[in-house]
């Protein structure tokens, strides 16, 4: 589908689900009651210069055995801006040259069994993480920058450093990458409360860097 509008739907603008196969280019989801884009149960969907904006909780919502690409795209305002879940290791978002900002909460969320490869992105001014990251979670991150976040700039599991982390909200996963660059607090375009949490070299590979 090309320069669709989906807007102003009483749950999900698109919802593909059972092996179906969906492609938009130049369109619009907004404003809609639920998810602006709900992919499960095998269903594949290719997301290219698109705007998903304002939707009431989540922007894309990648479930049970989906695969979501997204390139060249805007997600922005809506309470989360992606949210990747699944129990069996088998939901995966793909995000290129895309920009992740505004939300409500959390930039990107990856929990559970989910797989996250997100490239040459920015996931900027979310007002709790730029991404938030738990369970048995696979993400490979190259030359992405998260900035301006109100929490971390990327979080994996819940607690505090110094004080152990919730058992029921672990990391157990595996996170590489490369080039990617998180600014500390005070810096102009820093993340409010830290770059990355847990701070370095507790979890986080050398191609996660603290810029200062």
């Amino acid at each position: 589908m090309a320069e669709v509008l989906l807007i102003g739907n009483a749950w999900f603008g698109l919802q593909a689900s059972d092996h179906s196969e969906v492609t938009l280019v130049d369109c619009a989801v907004r404003e809609n009651g639920s998810a602006g884009l709900m992919v499960e149960g095998f269903a594949r969907l290719r997301v290219v210069d698109c705007e998903v904006c304002d939707n009431t909780s989540h922007g894309l919502l990648a479930l049970h055995l989906s695969e979501v690409t997204v390139e060249r795209s805007k997600i922005h305002g809506n309470w989360t801006g992606s949210w990747a879940w699944d129990a069996s290791r088998a939901a995966l978002l793909l995000l290129q040259g895309t920009r992740v900002a505004g939300t409500g909460h959390h930039g990107l969320l990856f929990e559970e069994s989910s797989r996250g490869v997100p490239c040459d992105s920015s996931i900027l001014e979310n007002g709790a993480d730029g991404l938030f990251a738990e369970g048995d979670e696979i993400l490979e991150i190259d030359r992405c920058t998260f900035a301006k976040n109100g929490w971390a700039g990327l979080r994996v599991a819940w607690g505090e450093c110094t004080g152990g982390f919730d058992p029921k909200r672990y990391s157990a996963g595996r996170i590489e990458g490369a080039a990617n660059v998180a600014p500390v607090p005070g810096e102009p375009e820093g993340n409010r409360e830290a770059a990355l949490r847990p701070s370095p070299p507790a979890l986080w590979p050398d191609g996660f860097l603290e810029r200062t």
